[in-house]
């Protein structure tokens, strides 16, 4: 059984494997180290797919567990908890159908927040038992720990806290707490499989192979447990979970970015300032120098993006002649209503002469191929990759009017466009009552400027947003171009997947941009790449950058983009090392500045 959809890399194995181990001591004994597994799980597989994969090894690590304390519970504790963690779950559900990704995050450590008050503020005032004995604490507790387990397995800490504010023994903690951890995660999976669909077969035989490491991991645990015992058991627990709680409420701060929203010009749509390319999807049909995503990892990559609030993802039909299309339809299967979606249309797609173009022909049948390899019934925002010459402009808007009749299209927009075939297809447009386009996906970077001489001035005038691809000129601003250095041979230049060609690069003025970005870099605290996304991000009619990532560590980099900002003084640097003679008659119009915009 194909297994690729999980496990790409020996790495992915290692986490699994190691998650397992720690399982395996915490169920067992060591019950602090459970904590620990669920970031290592979300960081390898995904937030919330790695929540079913996770399931199943807490459920047999818990029959471990309970098979070795099973005569040393305190079963009134468990049907005190039980109610209200059920209605925890019922909570979890109904967050999740109203609160996004990046909302878990929050929710997840607040609840981990408010506990660690709570047991602060009990040892600090010597009242641990005067609180325990309240009519709402154990409800409480219950409460949280259905919910915390339901949305993230991370109900751990919750239950530690409880189980030792009432002065539990050691043996008689663990005891209990196995047994409400059996019966609360063999309740979860039914949910997991109809609700979330989080657990399927792959998953299943991957959880298999885990089971010999749970094994492992509840054998060490007894080398722990003869050193602990009594008073050192309830401060080491204390500790360990403070320390834990602490951890995991860092991991969730430094994984989460405020992504600011703008909105597409000239209509209603607001868009997240950056935008995920899947350019890198597949890697075929002439694009095997971009990158070779596939479903694991692209699942992956749009569960970071949904955690950071980036909820745009943006493909073409030429991509990989469709395959990064499919990719990204199974990537998003069972998302869809929390993302937006774009795509392009009119590059050859075959060998036939009516294969290509923006024709009605073409363009009506290349859009309906889309919808089925993304698995959608409509596209949030259709690009015309590229102006077609052949092609009357009134057909090709006639079409794509029609197209969002007809619900198949939310929005149109348009790609590479010259400032006259622009201004041409908005004027037939609002001359015919058609749709028009409201937004221009146009190359852009520091290293380039030719954008600012026509087509910002245009998109300021008509109302058009900008959506910019390449924005770090196919990596060169990435950080790795140095001066006196050769081109890395395994970045995207090399390998022949740039789609901003060298005999428009000047690399020394490349090199000029770096130093002044590497100064920044050290006054910031940011990388290269963040600083030069984020001076893009300050541009007139920006409104979204398409950040392309071959890796899950290179996205996180770039998410990092967001949520801050260039000082004017560091952006007017930026503005001199990257500036340009303009061509004419740009540079003529730039002499009678009194009748200029004052755009810059």
């Amino acid at each position: 059984m194909d297994l690729s959809i999980w496990i790409q890399t020996p790495t992915d194995w290692g986490m699994l494997f190691m998650s397992a181990f720690i399982i395996g001591m915490s169920k067992t004994g060591i019950q602090g180290l459970s904590l620990i597994s669920v970031p290592l799980m979300a960081l390898t597989f995904g937030a919330k797919p790695s929540t079913g994969l996770i399931l199943p090894i807490l459920c047999t690590a818990d029959l471990v567990a309970v098979l070795y304390y099973r005569r040393i519970a305190e079963w009134k504790y468990v049907f005190k908890l039980l109610p209200t963690a059920l209605m925890g779950f019922v909570l979890a559900l109904l967050v999740d159908k109203i609160v996004p990704p990046d909302g878990f995050k929050h929710l997840m450590g607040g609840c981990l927040v408010i506990v660690m008050l709570v047991m602060f503020w009990s040892e600090r005032n010597g009242k641990e038992n005067r609180l325990s004995s309240c009519w709402w604490y154990g409800p409480l507790f219950g409460l949280l720990g259905g919910f915390t387990t339901m949305i993230g397995n991370a109900a751990g800490p919750v239950m530690a806290i409880y189980l030792l504010s009432v002065k539990m023994p050691k043996y008689s903690f663990i005891g209990t707490n196995a047994w409400f951890f059996l019966v609360i995660n063999y309740l979860k999976i039914p949910v997991q499989i109809l609700a979330w669909d989080n657990i399927t077969k792959q998953s299943l035989i991957l959880d298999a192979c885990t089971i010999p490491f749970i094994l492992l991991g509840g054998c060490c645990r007894n080398h722990f447990d003869k050193a602990i015992a009594g008073k050192r058991f309830s401060q080491l627990y204390n500790g360990c979970y403070q320390s834990v709680c602490t951890y995991v409420v860092y991991i969730i701060s430094k994984n989460f970015y405020r992504m600011e929203y703008r909105k597409l010009n000239g209509s209603g749509l607001f868009v997240p300032t950056l935008t995920l390319g899947t350019g890198t999807f597949g890697g075929s049909h002439g694009f095997e120098g971009w990158g070779h995503t596939g479903v694991s990892t692209a699942t992956r990559m749009i569960d970071m993006c949904l955690d950071a609030g980036l909820n745009m993802f943006d493909t073409a039909d030429m991509y990989s002649r469709g395959l990064a299309e499919e990719i990204l339809g199974k990537a998003i299967a069972g998302k869809r209503n929390r993302l937006l979606i774009t795509t392009k249309g009119t590059f050859p797609m075959g060998e036939s002469r009516n294969e290509e173009g923006s024709s009605r022909f073409h363009l009506i049948e290349a859009c309906e191929a889309s919808l089925r390899r993304l698995g959608t019934d409509h596209i949030d925002l259709y690009y015309i990759h590229g102006f077609d010459r052949n092609t009357p402009v009134e057909e090709t808007l006639r079409a794509l009017d029609d197209l969002v009749t007809k619900g198949k299209i939310r929005y149109i927009g348009c790609s590479n466009f010259s400032g006259w075939q622009l201004m041409k297809s908005l004027s037939i447009s609002e001359r015919r009552n058609w749709t028009r386009y409201i937004a221009h996906q146009v190359y852009y970077s520091l290293l380039n400027r030719d954008f600012e001489w026509e087509l910002m001035p245009l998109a300021l005038d008509q109302q058009v947003g900008t959506i910019v691809w390449s924005p770090l000129a196919a990596g060169r601003l990435g950080g790795r171009y140095r001066r006196n250095n050769p081109i890395p041979q395994d970045g995207r230049v090399a390998r022949g997947g740039a789609p901003v060609r060298d005999n428009v690069v000047s690399y020394d003025r490349l090199y000029d941009i770096v130093d002044v970005l590497d100064e920044l870099s050290a006054e910031t605290g940011k990388t290269v790449a963040q600083i030069a996304l984020n001076w893009l991000l300050q541009r007139p009619t920006v409104c979204s950058l398409v950040i392309g990532a071959s890796s899950e560590e290179q996205l996180r980099q770039n998410l990092g983009a967001v949520d801050w900002k260039l000082t004017p003084e560091q952006v007017s640097r930026l503005d001199t090392a990257s500036r340009t003679e303009k061509p004419y008659p740009y540079w003529h119009q730039d002499q009678r500045p009194e009748l200029s915009s004052q755009l810059f």
